[in-house]
């Protein structure tokens, strides 16, 4: 996995996951819940230091995001999307220093999910992706 697979899966990212906020303001309160759950979850692995159960928590955090869509074809397609993505952490070591600063950014999304401010949230998402495609960029490109 090169720097242009990353950044494609980074195309989709943007454009589906900020969308799938926008979408959820008439999500049924499970599916916030399950957003929160990762959340809860990723906090108390980190807690354990526990750093690729973390990853995974990461990534399902973004997989409920999409599920906030309502879309089960959207939601099945952006799974294809982080299984990609889990391969090119794969490809990364040193996966504490990368998954330790992300945890509190997904609570912060979460939060302001749960408080209604999908503006805010659509903006620390954005935020956070961009941050997270330049640490992923700079790691592939010391591994080459």
């Amino acid at each position: 996995m090169g720097v242009a697979d990353v950044e494609e899966i980074f195309k989709v990212r943007r454009v589906v996951e900020p969308s799938a906020i926008a979408m959820s303001a008439r999500v049924p309160e499970a599916a916030l819940a399950a957003v929160g759950d990762q959340v809860v979850q990723a906090e108390d692995l980190a807690r354990q230091r526990r750093w690729r159960d973390v990853e995974t928590a990461s990534l399902y955090f973004h997989q409920a995001i999409v599920d906030l869509s309502g879309s089960e074809s959207l939601s099945n397609f952006f799974g294809i999307q982080l299984a990609q993505l889990r391969l090119a952490f794969a490809a990364v070591p040193g996966e504490s220093g990368r998954q330790v600063h992300w945890v509190p950014r997904d609570r912060r999304i979460f939060d302001l999910l749960r408080t209604g401010d999908r503006a805010a949230a659509v903006d620390a998402l954005n935020a956070y992706l961009d941050q997270s495609e330049i640490e992923l960029f700079d790691a592939l490109r010391r591994q080459s």
